[in-house]
Formats: C-alpha cells, sequence, structure tokens
C-alpha cells in the first residue's frame, strides 16, 4: 500500500533555494545473512520532495536498515548489526543483499548521488573527529562548502541543536546526549535534500527532546529536505510530519496522516498489541508499591562524581587501603567533581531513578555507585545486609564480590558482553556466583523466555537488534539475582511490548526486595516503578556556556602552540637530518640543548618531560653505555677496572650516541605535545598536496586509536562489574586477559566500520570528489613561524660547523 502524500512544506521555498528528494521503493527488502526472510520485505513507497513522514513499526521490522539503504551505507556496513526479524530462524535465506529497487531521485539510492544525511541509533557512530567543531565542519568540507561559510554555520547549527560546549572540546569527554546533539549537528550542518533519523531523541533529557525536535523542523523548513524519522516514541513528531508509514513483516501496512493513522480507536488498539507507541496513550499505572521504610543495602553522603580517575597502578592501591580499613589519602581519589554533591540511600525493595540533563554525571553516578569508579568527594558505604563479611567501600570489592552484590547495567550494552551466544550471556553471571547447573539452565530459560530472546538463544549477542542487545544486557545482570541492579537506560531502543516486559522484570525485582537504580529519561518508566526521583545538578565548575566558544586553534597557548603545524614538521625533519648523519658529541649536544629551550617555549619543563619520557631516556642513556664499553679503545684511558677500559674516545662515542638519541625523540614529542592533529593533516593536504582520502583516513585513524586506548579500560571495568578479573590463576588471568583484547579486537572493527559508514553518510568522497573538498581551518603562517624555521635552520646548520671549527665532527661513516 503507497499512500497519498499530505500537502505540507513540498509547496514551501526553502530559505537556500534547495528542495527535497523524492524517495521511492518498488518491492524493496534486504536479506540478511543467516535470516530465513528478508527485513524489509516488499515494501512500495513514494515519498514527494519536501514530505515529513515518521516511520513507525514494530522491532526487527526493517526500519534502520531501510535508513541505511537509502543512505547508500548498507552495503559496507555489517548488515547482521542492524534489525534483524524478531523470531526468524538461522536457516539461510535468499541471496544476501537488495531486493527489488530503491530510489533517490531517481537514481539509485546506492549510488549516493544527492545529498543525504543519515543519524544512526548509536550516538557515538555519528562522530568523525576528535573536536567538536572539526566534526560538525566535516559534512560541509566534504561537500565544498566554501571555507568562509562553513563556521558560522558550524555555530548555527550547534546553537540550533541546544550543544553548548567549546567547539575545541574532545568529542570523547561529551556524555551519551551530547554525542546524540552533535551527530545531529553534524548531520544538519550538511543542509542534507534527504534527512534520514535514526531515534534522533532515545538519550536526550526532555528539554533536549524538544531542542531537537525544534532544530529538525528549522532544517526541513531552511532547506526544503525530505524527513524520514524512526522513532519509537511517536508524540513528539506528529505535530511536525504530515505522514505516518508503519512497516510490518510483508511490507507497508498503514500509510496516513498521523490523524487517520493514530486516530482510528480499532487501528489504535492493533498498533498497541503490535509494540507501536501511539501518542496520547494513558501514562502506565505504578506496577508495584516500593518499600518506604525497606532495610538500608547502600548509603552516599555528600557524594561528589568525576569521570577523571585515579591509574590502575592508584586504583590497586586505594583499594589495598581501603580493605586493610585504613583511610585512604584525597589524591587517590576522582578528580574535579562532575555534579554538586548527592545524598541518597538505596533500600531494599525500593526504586531510585537518577534524572538530569544531559551531561551532569548520571552514568558516572552510577557507575559510582556501583562500585566501579572512585568518588571525588564524599562517602558511598555498604550497609551490613549488603556488605555482609567484606569492606564497606564498594569500589575496593573484587569482580566477585561485586556479582552477588551490585549488578550493572552499562549504557552501551556491547561494553559487557564476554560469551559467543545470548544462553551463555545469561548464563555468565550465575555461573561466577557459584551456583549449580540446574539452576542456571532454569533460571536462563525464564530470562529467555521473558526478554523475547528464545528464537536467539544461540545468537552472538553482538549481531543483535539494538533494542535486543539492550534487553540482553539488562538479563545479565538479572540473571546473578544481585541484592542492588543499577541499569543505565534500561528502556531505550524498546516498543512498547517489549518496554513491558522490561518493566515487569524490574518490578519483579523490588517484589523480591532487591534495590533497582535507573539512570532513565523515562517518566513512564519512572511513574511505572514508583520510583523515588534524584536530579543531578551540574557542579558550578562545569556548567555549559549560554553558546559555543569560537575554536581556539592558534588563538591561545604557548608560542610554540600557535605555530604553524607544518612549519613545525618542517622543523622536526631539519633538525633529523644532521643528527642521522653526526656521530660526534657536540653536534648532538647543541642541538638538544635547543630543543630544551624550545620546549621552555611550549610551556613544558624540560626536566618534567624527561622524566615522563623516561623509558626514552634509559634507551638512551643504556645504548651510550653500552657504545663506551664496546668501543674501540683511543686516546688517553680515563677509567681501567680488570678487563674494563673507558678511554676518552670511547666515552665521546657514547656520549654521542646518548645525546643522539635524545635529541632524536625530543622533536617528535615537541611535535605531539604542540600539534594539533587536524591542523596537520590540513596542511599536508592542502600545502604538500597529499590526497585527501589518504590524509582524512589517517586523521580518523588516529582518533580510533586514542578511542582505542579508552575503551580498554571501559572493557575492563565492564568486565569487572560482571564478575571477572578476581582470580590469581594464571591460565584464568591470561584467559580474561585474552577476552578482553577479543572484546577490544571486536570493539575496534565495528568501530571503524561504523566509521566508515558514518564518513560516507557525512559525505565524504560521494556527491563531492575527495579531492574538491574544501577545507575550513584557516592556514595562518606569519613573520614569526618563519623566524621559527630560520633558528631552526640556523641550529641545524650551525651545530655541525660549530662542531667542526673545535675539531670534533665525525660523521657516521668515518
Amino acid at each position: 500500500m503507497t499512500g497519498t502524500a499530505v500537502s505540507g512544506s513540498a509547496e514551501q521555498t526553502p530559505a537556500h533555494g534547495a528542495r527535497g528528494a523524492l524517495v521511492e521503493a518498488r518491492g524493496f527488502g534486504w536479506q540478511h545473512p543467516g535470516r530465513a526472510l528478508p527485513s524489509p520485505r516488499g515494501l512500495d513507497l513514494v515519498i514527494r520532495p519536501g514530505e515529513k513522514v515518521l516511520l513507525v513499526g514494530p522491532s526487527g521490522v526493517g526500519k534502520s536498515t531501510l535508513l541505511h539503504a537509502l543512505a547508500g551505507v548498507l552495503e559496507r556496513r555489517e548488515t547482521d548489526e542492524l534489525e534483524v526479524q524478531q523470531g526468524a530462524s538461522d536457516a539461510p535465506g535468499g541471496p544476501e543483499g537488495p531486493l527489488g529497487e530503491l530510489l533517490v531521485d531517481g537514481a539509485p539510492a546506492a549510488d549516493r548521488a544527492t545529498v543525504t544525511g543519515l543519524l544512526q541509533q548509536d550516538p557515538e557512530s555519528g562522530i568523525v573527529l576528535a573536536r567538536v567543531g572539526d566534526d560538525v565542519a566535516f559534512g560541509p568540507e566534504n561537500l565544498a562548502v566554501p571555507s568562509e561559510q562553513i563556521w558560522p554555520r558550524v555555530t548555527e547549527t550547534l546553537d540550533a541543536v541546544g550543544l553548548a560546549v567549546e567547539l575545541d572540546r574532545d568529542t570523547e569527554a561529551l556524555s551519551g546526549g551530547q554525542q546524540q546533539r552533535l551527530a545531529l549537528a553534524g548531520v544538519t550542518a550538511m543542509r542534507p535534500r534527504l534527512l534520514l533519523l535514526d531515534e534522533p531523541t532515545a538519550n536526550l533529557d526532555p528539554e533536549g527532546v524538544r531542542t531537537v525536535r525544534d532544530a529538525v523542523e528549522a532544517v526541513a523548513v531552511q532547506t526544503g529536505a525530505t524527513l524520514i524519522v524512526v522513532e519509537h516514541r511517536t508524540e513528539v513528531w506528529t505535530d511536525l510530519v504530515e505522514r505516518v508509514v508503519v512497516l510490518g513483516a510483508g511490507g507497508v501496512e498503514h500509510d496516513g496522516t498521523p490523524g487517520q493513522v493514530f486516530g482510528d480507536p480499532a487501528r489504535r488498539r492493533v498498533l498497541l498489541e503490535r509494540g507501536v507507541w501511539v501518542p496520547d496513550a494513558p501514562a502506565p499505572e505504578p506496577v508495584v508499591s516500593p518499600a518506604t521504610d525497606g532495610e538500608p543495602l547502600l548509603r552516599a553522603v555528600g557524594l561528589e562524581v568525576s569521570r577523571d580517575q585515579p591509574g590502575s597502578r592508584a586504583l590497586a592501591g586505594r583499594r589495598r587501603l581501603a580493605r586493610r580499613g585504613r583511610p585512604v589519602p584525597e589524591h587517590l581519589n576522582a578528580g574535579t567533581p562532575a555534579a554538586r554533591p548527592v545524598d541518597l540511600t538505596v533500600r531494599r525493595g525500593s526504586a531510585t531513578a537518577v534524572t538530569g540533563n544531559n551531561g551532569v554525571g548520571k552514568s558516572t553516578l552510577a557507575l559510582t555507585l556501583a562500585g566501579l569508579l572512585v568518588p571525588a568527594g564524599g562517602t558511598v558505604e555498604a550497609q551490613p545486609a549488603l556488605a555482609g563479611d567484606t569492606v564497606a567501600d564498594p569500589s575496593a570489592w573484587t569482580g566477585r564480590e561485586l556479582v552477588t552484590r551490585v549488578g550493572t547495567v552499562f549504557q552501551e550494552p556491547e561494553h559487557q558482553f564476554l560469551t559467543q551466544s545470548v544462553r551463555a550471556e545469561l548464563a555468565e553471571g550465575p555461573r561466577r556466583a557459584g551456583w549449580s547447573q540446574d539452576r542456571i539452565d532454569s533460571t536462563v530459560e525464564e530470562l529467555l523466555q521473558r526478554l523475547e530472546l528464545t528464537d536467539l538463544a544461540e545468537a552472538n549477542p553482538f549481531t543483535l537488534s539494538g533494542g535486543q542487545k539492550r534487553r540482553l544486557s539488562v538479563g545479565t545482570v538479572m540473571a546473578a539475582a544481585p541484592d542492588i541492579l543499577v541499569l543505565d537506560e534500561p528502556t531505550f531502543g524498546q516498543d512498547s511490548r517489549t518496554w513491558w516486559s522490561v518493566v515487569d522484570l524490574l518490578a519483579d525485582q523490588v517484589r523480591a526486595g532487591r534495590a533497582v537504580v535507573v539512570v532513565t529519561h523515562d517518566r513512564d518508566l519512572i511513574r511505572a516503578l514508583g520510583a523515588r526521583e534524584i536530579e543531578l545538578h551540574a557542579a558550578p565548575s562545569v556548567e555549559q556556556p549560554d553558546a559555543p566558544a569560537p575554536l581556539t586553534t592558534r588563538g591561545g597557548g604557548s608560542w610554540l602552540e600557535r605555530r604553524d603545524a607544518l612549519t613545525k614538521l618542517a622543523c622536526a625533519v631539519a633538525l633529523t637530518v644532521p643528527l642521522i648523519l653526526s656521530a660526534d658529541p657536540i653536534t648532538s649536544g647543541l642541538i638538544l640543548l635547543g630543543e630544551l629551550a624550545a620546549l621552555s617555549l611550549a610551556g613544558q619543563r624540560p626536566l618534567r618531560l624527561l622524566l615522563a619520557a623516561w623509558p626514552l631516556v634509559l634507551a638512551a642513556l643504556l645504548s651510550g653505555w653500552g657504545t663506551a664499553l664496546l668501543a674501540e679503545d683511543s686516546g688517553p684511558p680515563l677509567v681501567s677496572v680488570g678487563p674494563l677500559t673507558l678511554t676518552q674516545g670511547s666515552v665521546a662515542a657514547g656520549a654521542a650516541i646518548s645525546l643522539r638519541g635524545l635529541a632524536l625523540a625530543l622533536p617528535g614529542l615537541m611535535l605531539l605535545l604542540t600539534t594539533d592533529p587536524t591542523d596537520l593533516a590540513d596542511g599536508l593536504a592542502r600545502t604538500l598536496r597529499l590526497p585527501a582520502r589518504f590524509v582524512i583516513a589517517a586523521l580518523v585513524g588516529l582518533r580510533l586509536m586514542s578511542v582505542m586506548i579508552k575503551q580498554w579500560q571501559v572493557l575492563v571495568t565492564a568486565r569487572r562489574a560482571r564478575g571477572a578479573g578476581a582470580s590469581r590463576n594464571p591460565g584464568t588471568v591470561l584467559a580474561e586477559w585474552g577476552g578482553r583484547a577479543f572484546g577490544l579486537l571486536v570493539q575496534a572493527l565495528r568501530r571503524a566500520t561504523r566509521l566508515a559508514v558514518t564518513m560516507e553518510a557525512r559525505g565524504f568522497g560521494s556527491v563531492v570528489e575527495a579531492r574538491d573538498r574544501t577545507w575550513a581551518r584557516p592556514i595562518r603562517r606569519g613573520a614569526a613561524d618563519a623566524l621559527l624555521l630560520v633558528i631552526t635552520l640556523a641550529l641545524a646548520v650551525g651545530a655541525p660547523i660549530a662542531s667542526h671549527v673545535a675539531g670534533a665532527q665525525r660523521f657516521i661513516w668515518q
């Protein structure tokens, strides 16, 4: 069934003279690997230019798959990560890939000939570069928007989505909701003709939902873009869209205006039974009456939380002190608090909801209460009913002690998966808790049924849809029956049917006398659980500015930090040449002195830097010592002890090796400490004319490497929450380390795949060839840069000359 478009913004004149794209599906479907039936299947649909369409349907009917296919990126995405038909068998279906036709403006969608913006479900997947401003500018650059227009568009777009952070803020430092806004800003800054949004408000606070909805409307009106939104919560969009399309297992089931689709009582009942959220549905009544005077399990007093955690060695020392009952020094606490102090008591048979705006530290508070992060201030103490025979500080507990006391569901479900099947994942917690096999089997079967995952029991957890992964992550912590469950956004991505499955499971935990703590923006969840609400507020030191701060590139920092990146690279190369060719201590020593002076200009303390780079210093000293011992004796002897003889010539050779090693390492350190990678990439592509694809890929790869370093610690924390990491058995330790390494490899491959999808969806190398893209950052090379280059060349040439005058010059071939 193909609906008739309703007149609306298609008849308006866009502010920039653009117009929306025409979308046509003719018997379209997508056969996922190893699935019995395509999803979607038999889709016939026409969406006229400028129409605003809400796409709804039960989980697993292929809504996300359709959006990725329209963006032309599905073939390069791991299709088994997208929505799959719930209940489908794993028997192979037909040939993998597309069925029928899917056209955008008359051309196959896979050709990506039309500017299309895609916002994916996972907010991290929508971010390409390391800094906020650069990430938003990435799409306009790929579309060859004139450079002078890009930064005004960046600030305008960030303001529209309500993300008031500095333009040079690290994108990894943003909360999940802030990352969602940033990803939306990156998409809408392209002014696309086809705007595809997959759960755009899922991670947002109520104010953020309104802001994003208004921003989407403004972009649609301004550009005349065709808008397709996939969203479980339909009430946000019904007054904006002109048309609602309901997908089912066999294609389009309903198509019409919001009033036609949602206004008919009989149709509303059918939709609700199918799991579709309908607007103005009665709010759920409380399904459980939490105890108000239950036994206290956990108490926080003046608790301040922070993501800035001590290093692993300091954490190990802190845990040893806590387990011995000794006071913990303040320097072993976390860093700058993210939120105002909190006082709360978690009681048996109760539910507590942590709410607040995006970025105020709700997830950080949850992880601190769960003993997975250490506080910045105040205390978290387990009461005797929870602590039992162990210490009162949850952050000092081992993984085995945690798993039966506090279960944690992370914001990103994949972080806590340990096994290769859904069934094994649910059995992991009870197994580590020492349950009998019969008890484990019965618990797992019950959870599979209640989570609607029975038909996927042998599937790999990483291949489930987003909603299925979320339900599985909830089930994994419930399986071991801990006294407290801490859950971060447990109802994210659920349709109304599976939402009730999760709510009923949580309510059962409360009825059983356990405590439930949820981080959520879901008011219906709070109401259904009868939860006590704790609203978190940002600490004064981290409250957000009213508007994005200007990009600080080359506008602040030390003198050396403000210099052109390519000039500094040239200086590093210029200093390297004489160091490689010369083998005397005077040349190396003079260049090393010049580098140390430059480090002082860069705002670095040379001695502190050398201490921080102690492996390089040690390697240089050992190389020099070895050379002094093994070099041919020459000149008068200085030390003679038994067979060991050090002469003036051998010591000079050793000193030259040590000084040369340090002097070779320091230019790289200076470049790393004082240069923004994006500035260097811009210079390489624009001045040296290196291929844009190579430069951008290297830049994104550099960000991916830093993300993976952080992901390792996240995996360690998540696996500790599942009871891993407590064994001292060498075989077990090696196996768990290998599991983390494999998990990191999986995360790296998936993140790389998603980044590639996002780069394509943000226009990289599609509508405009990569070589023709523009660059937002201006290149400013001035007199100061020329002076730096002249001084460096003078040092590179002058040091060998001074050595020659002193009669000490020696080349490596001499």
